[in-house]
């Protein structure tokens, strides 16, 4: 995680969401936008997994910058 994002304490789940959102980092429905480690655009997903009869229903996004994975999507949620 960078610098900036290390010495927030976030006292809620709600106001660390907020805080992503508001700086770019993720949007409103929690898909990255920004790496959260460097700050890079560049991000790639991977790691698709399938279901016979809904398609894709697991993958996570990678920023191609550092490397680092920084969200995960499952079932219709995002974990970042």
């Amino acid at each position: 995680m960078n610098l900036i994002l290390k010495t927030i304490q976030f006292k809620t789940i709600e106001s660390e969401v907020k805080f992503l959102t508001e700086n770019g980092y993720t949007n409103e429905k929690g898909r990255p936008l920004k790496c959260i480690h460097c700050n890079g655009i560049n991000l790639d997903s991977r790691n698709h997994q399938y279901m016979d009869t809904a398609g894709v229903c697991e993958y996570e996004v990678y920023c191609k910058e550092c490397g680092k994975s920084i969200g995960h999507w499952a079932y219709g949620y995002w974990e970042v």
